[in-house]
């Protein structure tokens, strides 16, 4: 192997071992882990570290770390509103709001 190609080599393993992979956020544990489900608020289970799933800030506690990706964090994206007036089932609308109009018809 070439000398250039050890340099990429090098590149390449950086890229996937520190970059790619999610890490605990303190600096004295670096522990990796694979995914998460549900809630963004993670605890890493070597250093008990607290830490925001979104931009990986160390918030301390448990609580925080709901609080911070629940209303601080610049990163978190507010679920989409509904629009009263295209309900999502019939029994689902309010009782002032119109049916919504049927946009297509199926026929066989």
């Amino acid at each position: 192997m070439s000398d250039e190609e050890r340099e990429m080599q090098r590149h390449r393993d950086h890229i996937v071992n520190e970059i790619l992979v999610n890490r605990c956020p303190r600096p004295d544990c670096r522990q990796p882990f694979d995914e998460f489900s549900n809630c963004l608020a993670l605890n890493c289970f070597r250093c008990k570290a607290a830490f925001c799933g979104l931009c990986f800030k160390d918030c301390g506690t448990q609580a925080n770390a709901h609080a911070h990706v629940r209303k601080v964090c610049s990163m978190h994206l507010p679920p989409p509103r509904r629009c009263a007036a295209l309900p999502t089932a019939a029994n689902d609308r309010p009782r002032s709001a119109p049916a919504a109009p049927t946009l297509w018809t199926w026929r066989p």
